[in-house]
């Protein structure tokens, strides 16, 4: 029987959310462990506590508005046992509330839990002991196929790094072009058979989302083709077209042109502004898509990852720079950062930490192959 660490503050509202997560905990056959549940200890029950996190496969970080009142070491007995299981390798499986004030201090303490997100923890929402058992559920369920040996993110990140180097053969674009790949860590499609046989819904809700993001213009018209593995929304006027994907997984992919004004040298230049416009907008029609096609709210955590095809003699720059350009001569066909996709919560997806963190990314990418101007 696994053993689950539920960790929070035990008054108000956090001891019914409390009750409803052991209720949880307990419906998967799992044993919660929380002073609650311990007997009484002749060691200090602090540290009888903390070594209980020990003995625990998980710990369940349930964070609401309040901090806690801080201890010996200056920081709250659930930062406390946060720190123990960190210490120890033990998976944290944290649920953020919506819907409150954060007091500053627990607002940053929640800053350092998400610092730990991108190595592998899982995360979910909730409002209240209402929606809490349906978090706990979906959070405890993940985590146990993950500890399992039945991680998808392995197989996710190398969906996505496939998306965004594409397909080299397609030719010269003739201009400066970004992709943005954004990938559900997911165990299942999103998209099955009968999705996509109401073809109707997807032509109408998909093109829909591309064009509320920003993405695609509406002075652009949009097929919307079915193919094995994926929906592509070819956008296309007179001068240009725009290749959207949506996968069958869930992975959104989204482009944009990121070259600079001047006739002939603007398709070897990409300007940092208009990189960042293509993030986020992407970064909205991959929310538009999931609330399209994740009718069961099953993607918590997302990989991203960025890429500028035809890279050969493009410079990064932050205006243009008409005939003073310099080439770079050692850039790769496909540029990609990071070279492994960033995970984060699809609840962070939209935040602007986000959104400079893939553009640091990407412009440091620049740097390293001398293609900063």
């Amino acid at each position: 029987m696994e053993r689950i660490f539920i960790s929070s503050l035990a008054h108000g509202e956090m001891a019914m959310i409390r009750a409803a997560a052991r209720a949880a905990v307990e419906s998967l056959d799992m044993q919660p462990v929380m002073f609650e549940t311990q007997p009484a200890s002749a060691e200090g029950s602090r540290r009888a506590l903390l070594d209980q996190v020990d003995t625990c496969d998980a710990l369940l970080l349930l964070v609401g508005a309040e901090y806690g009142e801080p201890g010996a070491r200056g920081i709250s007995p659930t930062e406390e046992e946060f720190q123990q299981a960190r210490e120890r390798n033990i998976d944290v499986l944290a649920l953020v509330q919506d819907g409150v004030d954060r007091v500053p201090a627990q607002q940053e303490f929640l800053g350092r839990v998400r610092g730990t997100w991108e190595r592998g923890n899982l995360t979910a929402n909730f409002t209240g002991p209402g929606d809490v058992t349906l978090a706990v559920v979906k959070t405890l369920t993940a985590g146990q196929r993950g500890r399992a040996g039945d991680d998808p993110a392995s197989a996710a990140a190398g969906r996505a790094l496939e998306l965004a180097r594409g397909d080299e053969r397609r030719g010269m674009h003739g201009g400066s072009r970004l992709r943005i790949v954004v990938t559900p860590v997911l165990n299942t499609p999103l998209i099955d058979a009968v999705a996509l046989g109401n073809r109707d819904r997807l032509v109408d809700e998909l093109p829909a989302a591309a064009r509320a993001s920003g993405l695609v213009p509406q002075s652009m018209g949009i097929e919307v083709g079915v193919e094995a593995d994926r929906v592509r929304l070819t956008a296309q006027d007179p001068s240009d077209t725009l290749n959207l994907i949506v996968g069958l997984d869930g992975s959104v992919v989204g482009e944009g042109e990121v070259g600079g004004d001047q006739m002939g040298l603007g398709g070897m230049m990409v300007r940092a502004d208009r990189v960042r416009e293509v993030i986020s907008r992407t970064a909205e029609f991959a929310e538009r898509v999931w609330q399209a096609i994740d009718a069961r709210d099953e993607v918590r955590n997302v990989l991203m990852v960025a890429a500028v095809p035809e890279a050969e003699h493009k410079s990064w720059v932050d205006r243009d720079l008409g005939n003073s350009m310099s080439m770079p001569m050692s850039m790769p066909h496909v540029l990609m950062a990071p070279d492994q996709p960033l995970r984060i919560r699809r609840a962070d997806l939209g935040r602007a930490e986000t959104l400079d963190r893939v553009h640091a990314e990407l412009r440091r990418a620049f740097e390293l192959a001398g293609g900063v101007q």
